[in-house]
């Protein structure tokens, strides 16, 4: 870990208190406000608020910061895309999101929000460099898992893609965490299962 990574580290949980404190104060305020009077300006606000909260919940999660919360895993899947979309872009892929029922199945947050992100980043990792890639996370309410593909971007040769690897580096901090999640190898990526 970087010095400034460590430094942030650190830092990270006022921060995320600090951003909770004024999420929370101007929610406040706009719930107050004569909605009848603001109209659709009120209404926009409101919404980039309960945006910003919810990126910040799962930033908490993540950080190891929040305890137990239970939640419809397909929301947090959708909260999250938000939020992971700017980072697969970043390492020069493409990132699709796609759940079949937002307020369906509940989770933990405190254990599925740092294993989704751990699970999206070691495909990142394991696809080959310079290559851009279509990552596709979709949650199925049916059978309870997050499912992790690749494959090529339109126009481009197919690579390969060590699913068990992967796996591997994901199942090392699963175990040092204790989350209640398994990570499987599944045709072109990977599945997120509850073990529990």
């Amino acid at each position: 870990m970087t010095t400034a990574a460590a430094d942030l580290a650190f830092l990270a949980p006022g921060f995320v208190h600090q951003l909770g404190n004024v999420f929370f104060a101007m929610q406040g305020q706009v719930l107050q406000a004569d909605a009848a009077a603001a109209g659709p300006a009120l209404q926009a606000i409101a919404g980039q608020l309960d945006r910003g909260a919810a990126a910040l919940r799962l930033l908490r999660h993540v950080l190891g910061d929040g305890g137990p919360e239970p939640a419809p895993a397909g929301r947090a899947v959708a909260d999250l895309a938000d939020l992971l979309r700017v980072s697969v872009r970043e390492a020069g892929h493409r990132y699709e999101a796609s759940v079949d029922a937002p307020a369906g199945r509940m989770v933990d947050l405190s254990t599925f929000v740092p294993a989704t992100v751990a699970a999206l980043r070691v495909v990142v990792l394991a696809l080959p460099t310079g290559v851009p890639a279509l990552v596709r996370v979709a949650w199925s309410d049916v059978d309870g898992r997050l499912r992790l593909s690749v494959a090529p971007q339109a126009g481009n040769l197919p690579f390969a893609f060590d699913a068990v690897g992967a796996a591997a580096a994901w199942q090392q901090r699963a175990a040092a965490h204790d989350w209640p999640w398994r990570l499987l190898g599944e045709g072109t990526g990977l599945c997120l299962a509850s073990t529990v």
